[in-house]
């Protein structure tokens, strides 16, 4: 009885030490991210989210507002799309919106009006 408790003990350890060294060598996970992502701003700071994406919730924090919709480059830009629409949860997403945010160098449809130039988007009326 008591050999199959050290052996299970055993087994448990070499189990847990091979995910820790899974996570810290092989998968290059870095534990600071998960230990310090509830802290105010730490994403942000970090680079972690990208700016526009911060800058577009402080916009619909300010104007109240909880849909949005993104430019055609936004939406192609794979990280930049990912992240805006899990950080702006539970914001979402309208296609209809008639108001848009680009990325402060895209260029603007013509049948659009630029409402505003923030630091990193723009936010146009079409």
């Amino acid at each position: 009885m008591i050999h199959s408790i050290k052996f299970k003990l055993i087994i448990i350890t070499i189990i847990f030490l091979q995910i820790l060294h899974l996570s810290l060598k092989r998968v290059q996970f870095n534990h600071q991210i998960l230990l310090n992502s509830f802290k105010k701003d730490y994403l942000y700071q970090n680079n972690l989210i990208p700016k526009e994406t911060i800058e577009i919730d402080n916009i619909l924090k300010k104007e109240n507002k909880n849909y949005f919709n993104l430019s055609k480059k936004i939406i192609i830009l794979n990280y930049e799309y990912q992240r805006t629409v899990e950080y702006l949860y539970p914001k979402k997403i309208d296609s209809s919106s008639n108001v848009i945010f680009y990325l402060i160098d895209e260029n603007v449809e013509k049948s659009c009006k630029l409402i505003k130039r923030y630091k990193f988007v723009k936010k146009v009326k079409c």
